[in-house]
């Protein structure tokens, strides 16, 4: 159903339609905001920066994922001494630091999952210091992970484990109880599944 309103100045019509919002002058569509498909899966990318200097790389990776609508939000988990002025224009983007770098995989993902909304159906763990998966692979990866509702899916590329790691809710719920030196190799080891594209 469809309903449009007529604003007061420069002859603009708003128009509120099934699938989103859009602004007209005239016949003319000036902009145009569509609803979210409620269908479209919930991931959330936690970005593991630690160790870097500064956060460019992160923002390179932010960027080449930022066209999927499938990563609803970004997680940094960085340290104390980089400034956040890379990241600080780009939307949605949380941000927390690991105060002892030397800690394992584990703390600083723990750290990030700690932002996570409720919402989110699975969290992709990327390290910020590899290589970037190209943004249509991500897509494919996730793609599988959500059809197979795999509860942790490690990324296999010319026989061997890489990056990134995929987590379900029910996965990240269980990390949070692990102890540190347990550690995530162990969890990733003895529950994940391997997924190559």
């Amino acid at each position: 159903m469809e309903e449009k309103i007529n604003l007061l100045t420069k002859n603009l019509t708003i128009a509120f339609e099934d699938n989103g919002i859009t602004l007209s002058s005239g016949r003319k569509n000036l902009s145009c905001f569509k609803y979210a498909d409620i269908q479209t899966p919930y991931f959330s990318l936690i970005i593991l920066a630690g160790r870097e200097k500064n956060l460019n790389r992160v923002k390179k990776i932010i960027t080449a994922y930022s066209a999927l609508p499938v990563i609803r939000e970004v997680i940094v988990v960085g340290n104390e001494s980089q400034s956040t002025d890379a990241i600080a224009e780009l939307s949605d983007v949380k941000f927390t630091t690991n105060e002892k770098l030397n800690d394992p995989i584990s703390v600083s993902f723990k750290k990030g999952v700690c932002l996570l909304s409720n919402y989110s159906e699975f969290s992709i763990m990327v390290f910020a210091n590899r290589e970037i998966l190209p943004k249509e692979k991500m897509n494919k990866f996730m793609q599988m992970v959500y059809a197979k509702n795999i509860d942790v899916a490690v990324l296999v590329k010319k026989g061997k484990r890489t990056h990134p790691i995929v987590f379900s809710a029910d996965a990240v719920q269980k990390i949070r109880k692990i102890r540190k030196e347990q550690g995530l190799k162990y969890f990733i080891k003895k529950f994940s599944k391997e997924v190559a594209l």
